[in-house]
């Protein structure tokens, strides 16, 4: 009787512990497809072991290379959790990342040659509710490729590493892709800097070069005092922020003043009891010139013209700015038609 029990037990095992897999194609820009032709990356979730809430995930390229791993709380997507690697196409680790809620908290960052070049941790704060969560890194550990350490208990002189986006190279163009968490944005580019570090953070003089932008900064405590840059000839100061938003004159208070005194209900619309809120977008150019608007969603036609036309009469903004160097920004704004409450 024994005997029979135990083969019994070993036929069913299989079946109460399969796993069920779901694999989709993913496009370089991050959205799904049903043609392996058309697609970046083979995506695998398989749903949780048992006792745990936890999908596991794979994702290769096409072409056999391996990508990713890791964990997932989504069944459908990747949204991290608790420990993601990201590899070379060699199959060497890239990184490996500790995540909770889908917010990294901790990674430890490779060379090529397998090499520990740098071990962080992340805060997240949330300043406006109505955006993403801020992300800091504080950088403990740094190593050149030989693992000579550059900087230890977060206290040294920083050098950076970027990967040369050069097919054949450690990363090639494929890597430049939407479907990668934000945390590996600065592994592809050919960005780079150095500075000094303190507990973590910058704190000192810093040079560095952003595309074609080449620039030396001065830090306290990890905010930017001052900064210079130069780019096709013109050099440029700034202070306080690496990032400066284009600013409508007077503020963005100003703006919706501007927007309330000069829009016009229409009739038909009124005629109608149309009413609701605009969603418009629309790009402050370098030169501080409000173009290409688009209507997100309207409750109207005859708002959605009215919305526009305001939009054109709209003076020049002071363009935003990186490092100094002006740059196109793109806008999302509601704008709200509302009629009187009928008697």
């Amino acid at each position: 009787m024994k005997y029979f029990c135990f083969i019994v037990f070993l036929s069913i095992s299989p079946l109460c512990f399969a796993q069920k897999q779901t694999t989709t194609f993913i496009k370089a820009n991050g959205q799904k497809t049903t043609s392996k032709d058309s697609a970046l990356l083979i995506r695998t979730i398989t749903d949780p072991r048992q006792g745990s809430n936890l999908y596991g995930f794979t994702e290769v390229f096409v072409s056999g290379e391996p990508f990713r791993t890791g964990k997932t709380s989504k069944a459908d997507d990747i949204l991290p959790e608790d420990n993601c690697t990201a590899y070379y196409p060699s199959g060497k680790k890239l990184s490996e990342i500790f995540y909770t809620n889908g917010l990294a908290q901790a990674g430890t960052f490779y060379f090529p040659n397998g090499t520990v070049f740098k071990v962080s941790r992340f805060t997240h704060t949330t300043p406006d509710p109505t955006r993403p969560a801020v992300r800091q890194e504080l950088i403990t550990t740094c190593n050149d490729s030989t693992g000579k350490a550059l900087v230890i208990n977060g206290n040294g002189y920083f050098v950076g590493y970027r990967p040369v986006m050069d097919k054949g190279n450690v990363i090639d163009k494929r890597f430049v892709t939407k479907v990668t968490d934000p945390i590996y944005d600065n592994w592809l580019v050919n960005d780079f800097e150095e500075g000094e570090m303190k507990n973590g953070i910058k704190d000192g003089a810093w040079k560095g070069e952003m595309g074609n932008v080449q620039y030396t900064e001065v830090y306290k405590k990890g905010k930017l005092v001052s900064g210079e840059s130069d780019k096709d000839g013109m050099h440029y100061h700034y202070e306080g922020d690496i990032v400066h938003s284009a600013q409508f004159p007077g503020g963005m208070q100003a703006f919706y003043q501007f927007i309330g005194s000069t829009t016009h209900y229409p009739d038909s619309a009124k005629a109608n009891n149309i009413q609701g809120k605009v969603y418009a977008s629309f790009v402050i150019n370098k030169d501080g010139a409000l173009t290409d608007i688009k209507i997100l969603k309207s409750p109207g036609d005859d708002l959605s013209d009215e919305t526009v036309r305001v939009l054109k009469l709209s003076p020049p903004w002071a363009p935003g700015n990186q490092r100094g160097v002006p740059v196109r920004q793109q806008f999302t704004v509601p704008v709200s038609y509302n009629l009187p409450a009928k008697k």
